[in-house]
Formats: C-alpha cells, structure tokens, sequence
C-alpha cells in the first residue's frame, strides 16, 4: 500500500463530523439544560437533608458550631 493512501485513510478517520450551526446550538442548550438540572439535583439533595435533619431535632448538615 502506497504512503499516501495509508495516510489517507489515517486523516479520514480521525476527521469529526462537520456540525451545522443548528447542531451546534442544540449541544450547547444541552449542555446548559442538563448542567441546570445537576445543579437542581444537588440543591434538592442538600435542602432535604436540612429538612430532614431540622425534623429529626439534629444541627443541619455543614454546621460544625
């Protein structure tokens, strides 16, 4: 097999796809729509462990007083 082929298929599979500008702008809403909904997870996550400690008569979680 010639240099220039092999090279050839070589570049060709590491080529990425080309993105439309739509395709684009739909993976960066994604991107802010899911970091959006870990960081309500996360906030949900540590209200109801206050709530549940408030409830249980316990110093909620993060006060070391």
């Amino acid at each position: 097999m010639p240099a220039s082929r092999v090279s050839a298929d070589f570049l060709r599979g590491l080529s990425q796809p080309v993105l439309a500008p739509h395709d684009k702008t739909a993976a960066a809403a994604r991107e802010i729509v899911s970091a959006d909904a870990r960081k309500r997870v996360e906030r949900s996550a540590s209200l109801k462990a206050a709530r549940l400690a408030r409830d249980a008569g316990l110093p909620p979680p993060g006060d070391d007083d």
